[in-house]
């Protein structure tokens, strides 16, 4: 990319990178903190290789980023990051044009900082303009949504008239059907008519008897 027409300028000019802390709290995920960074404060440039980078089965493949801790070391420059970017390509087994390669981005480099002023990229810590994030508004509820239409005072009104209803009117009356008897039950209630039918007839007939 870097090699392309323009390549230089936008990869460490005008790529940013936003790289995201997070947390997991309650199989949520939780952003703790966010970081806008430019290409050469990614890298490290102490390793094994000129840049951080991950190699497999001697290919080199990506640039790799370094240490959350070093990314805000003064010492990484935009020069630092294309001299590094053109040591890998001379040490790199398996590129080929080496030569044309490195010239188109010493060229590029070289073209940019004649045409600005200063060959510094824009500090990391230079506030950033994040923007609004709209929250959609909740639903209104039912009572709400009757405010709206028919006004505070009329909703008051009818909740009045509610309260003054009796308990009796608004809650039905529940009837209850009867157990049948048992067998056992019956046997007793006909018994109990039985002596009641024969005391009342006694008592007949002792008013009927003569004082005399």
């Amino acid at each position: 990319m870097l090699c392309q027409d323009g390549g230089v300028y936008k990869k460490i000019f005008k790529t940013k990178y936003l790289v995201f802390e997070y947390a997991i709290i309650n199989k949520k995920a939780k952003i703790v903190k966010f970081h806008y960074l430019n290409v050469y404060n990614l890298v490290g440039y102490s390793g094994k290789t000129p840049i951080t980078m991950q190699i497999k089965k001697n290919i080199w493949y990506n640039i790799r980023p370094e240490s959350v801790k070093k990314w805000y070391c003064s010492t990484k420059t935009p020069k630092l990051f294309i001299d590094r970017i053109i040591e890998c390509i001379n040490k790199c087994p398996h590129i080929e044009d080496k030569i044309n390669i490195i010239t188109n981005i010493t060229a590029q480099f070289e073209s940019l900082k004649s045409t600005q002023k200063s060959n510094k990229l824009i500090p990391v810590s230079e506030p950033i303009t994040i923007p609004q994030i709209v929250i959609p508004e909740k639903p209104l509820s039912y009572r709400q949504r009757l405010i709206e239409n028919i006004g505070i005072e009329t909703i008051r009104e009818k909740e009045r008239k509610v309260q003054t209803v009796p308990v009796c009117e608004l809650i039905p009356q529940v009837v209850i059907p009867e157990k049948p008897l048992s067998y056992r039950q019956r046997l007793i209630e006909k018994v109990k008519k039985e002596r009641l039918s024969r005391i009342a007839t006694k008592e007949r007939k002792a008013q009927a008897v003569p004082v005399c």
